[in-house]
């Protein structure tokens, strides 16, 4: 925001405390457009398990996460990027997903409808979480991530580097705890 003060902020965060934070510190910058609700592949409500510092860690797919338990509103993703690509006038230079398990409901929301490679930027944190065939769904979305995005790039602690081989190709052999990117 700082570093391109003209370009407008669409942000998505449900859990009420976090979304509080967020009021508090970019409420009043006209560029910043905040919506207290989720991302997910369909319009709907979930329960989330509020935990960590403050809520961050909270979810929907976690089953390991402790602390209070909330109901909240989730949206489609195909839609809300609709909406933005309606008021911006454009389709959005790009997606930031951070969600705690939420990445493999919104990226393969994005693939379904044709979103993910229209978005020239998608940086993503893949999360470890108890979601059935997580691992297929990641190694599936990775390879289409690698068919429409131009040079894609993983991030390897705090070095951005560029990838020339698909990490998911071939046969699907790893646990479920190995780390791919």
């Amino acid at each position: 925001m700082w570093r391109f003060p003209a370009a407008k902020i669409y942000s998505y965060e449900p859990v009420p405390e976090l979304f509080h934070d967020l009021q508090h510190k970019f409420g009043g910058h006209p560029n910043v457009v905040l919506s207290q609700v989720g991302v997910s592949n369909t319009d709907r409500q979930a329960t989330f398990v509020v935990g960590g510092n403050h809520g961050e860690g909270s979810g929907e797919g976690n089953a390991s996460a402790w602390g209070q338990t909330i109901t909240v509103s989730l949206r489609d993703a195909s839609a809300l990027l609709s909406e933005v690509q309606s008021a911006a006038g454009k389709v959005p230079d790009a997606v930031s997903i951070n969600c705690e398990g939420c990445e493999y409901d919104v990226l393969g929301r994005m693939v379904e409808t044709g979103w993910l490679g229209r978005v020239p930027f998608v940086q993503l944190s893949w999360h470890d979480v108890n979601i059935p065939h997580r691992l297929a769904k990641r190694c599936a979305i990775e390879k289409v991530l690698w068919e429409r995005m131009d040079a894609p790039h993983v991030m390897r602690g705090s070095v951005l580097t560029r990838v020339s081989k698909h990490p998911c190709s071939g046969r699907i052999h790893c646990r479920a705890t190995d780390t791919i990117a």
